[in-house]
């Protein structure tokens, strides 16, 4: 091979090189996801079935609000790697005049799989039904 096809070839190989360590990373980090998921279910199913008051009364509005602020964070914001999960910093972008002390409260709260990232199960779940048990349901009507 002449010198400058030799050249190519080493950059080809080596990009072919960190592209499958690339791939082997995500390979990983879906697996350790699912498995996190996986852990958590017990812990989803327990929030999702505890019994809550029966004078408990969210507005249609108050829950299309909370899934809005969901979305928005993650579709209206620059999401740099549009992978649909809210990260700490699209989080204190999102809610602007929020405390960050808050806001760092909240994301450490319901990043329940601690991988720095929220999913939407996670903000369902954790962020709106477990935070409303907790808190004696400080959103909702009450009759």
């Amino acid at each position: 091979m002449a010198p400058a096809s030799l050249q190519m070839y080493q950059d080809a190989q080596s990009q072919i090189r960190q592209l499958q360590a690339e791939l082997q990373a995500e390979r990983i980090n879906s697996e350790n996801e699912k498995r996190a998921e996986k852990l958590l279910r017990p812990f989803y199913k327990e929030v999702l079935e505890k019994k809550n008051p029966d004078n408990i009364v969210y507005s249609l509005s108050s829950i299309q609000e909370w899934l809005q602020t969901f979305f928005e964070t993650v579709n209206l914001l620059p999401d740099k790697d549009a992978n649909g999960y809210v990260s700490p910093q699209e989080m204190i972008e999102a809610a602007k005049g929020e405390k960050e002390e808050d806001l760092a409260a909240f994301f450490r709260y319901s990043d329940t799989n601690s991988d720095v990232r929220i999913s939407f199960a996670e903000w369902v779940i954790v962020g709106f039904v477990c935070a409303e048990q907790e808190t004696e349901y400080s959103r909702a009507e009450k009759n």
